[in-house]
């Protein structure tokens, strides 16, 4: 097995081009998810290619300026507004079961409640007469 540097992946098939090392087989993850997607370089924020790498410290403060977007965007559409409209945005997603369906698992559910109640009533009666026959003497 191939010994691997924390924050690196293996990858099989990888291009001459990006091996600092002659026959490296290790990418980054962004190398990895770049070649998955089949882009090269890295993308800023504003859409432009980057030939050099971002640091952690750089995507940690694009992660956090995004958040931070979709947060005031969300903020201004307003509580109530935003929690009616996801609530019925759910709601319309739901599969409904039809009306048939609907009252045979009803049915079918109030005849294992009783049946099952019936069954620990025999077996509650059974072990009661049971006592009663032991410890009466």
């Amino acid at each position: 097995m191939r010994e691997m540097k924390p924050g690196r992946f293996w990858c099989a098939a990888t291009s001459p081009e990006r091996d600092t090392e002659a026959g490296s087989e290790e990418v980054t993850e962004t190398e990895a998810i770049a070649e998955a997607t089949g882009t090269t370089g890295t993308t800023e924020a504003g859409g432009e290619q980057s030939p050099e790498r971002l640091s952690t410290e750089e995507i940690a403060r694009q992660m956090a300026a995004l958040r931070q977007e979709k947060a005031e965007k969300e903020a201004g559409k307003g509580e109530e507004e935003g929690l009616v409209g996801g609530v019925m945005e759910e709601v319309g997603l739901i599969q409904w079961p039809s009306f048939g369906s609907s009252l045979v698992n009803t049915v079918l559910v109030i005849v294992i409640v009783f049946g099952t109640s019936a069954m620990l009533f025999g077996i509650n009666t059974a072990l009661t007469e049971l006592s009663g026959v032991i410890y009466s003497k």
